[in-house]
């Protein structure tokens, strides 16, 4: 599982939303980046769009970029006519919010599953040191008894 950051993880909320909508990712993204975050001006003469572009503009489009780097878009090129598309959510974008809650979950199990290990090790510690000193209390006698009749012979 990748590393998002919180901001990465926004857009990946965002787009998973989209996602179950039935809409189209890659055409949110891009609606997103050139109706809502740039103005067309116009075309040039050699029929390319000339646009302005807000300052969110270049963020967006890097964690979008981001995202399909880290393979939670599908994004690959799509040839002269659409150089780049971001795609659609892969497997690994549509689950790592569920993804992240499970290994969370399992970390959870494993911190609980060491404690009870340490309390089980310090509650045996404390049960045979009992006995122990039980046995060594109500022993001493017969032994200190044992060990002088050894020595008178």
């Amino acid at each position: 599982m990748v590393e998002l950051t919180s901001e990465e993880q926004s857009y990946l909320r965002r787009l998973q939303e989209v996602s179950e909508r039935g809409e189209s990712v890659d055409g949110f993204i891009w609606n997103r980046l050139d109706n809502e975050l740039s103005t067309l001006q116009g075309i040039d003469s050699l029929g390319c769009e000339i646009r302005t572009y807000s300052r969110e503009y270049e963020l967006e489009r890097r964690v979008y970029e981001t995202l399909a780097k880290k393979g939670l878009l599908d994004g690959r090129s799509g040839g002269e006519q659409n150089p780049k598309y971001f795609g659609e959510l892969t497997s690994e974008g549509r689950c790592w919010f569920l993804d992240r809650d499970e290994a969370a979950r399992i970390e959870r199990e494993n911190v609980r599953g060491g404690r009870r290990h340490d309390y089980l090790v310090a509650l045996f510690s404390v049960v045979s040191g009992a006995i122990a000193g039980f046995i060594g209390g109500a022993a001493a006698p017969t032994l200190i008894a044992l060990i002088r009749t050894a020595l008178r012979m």
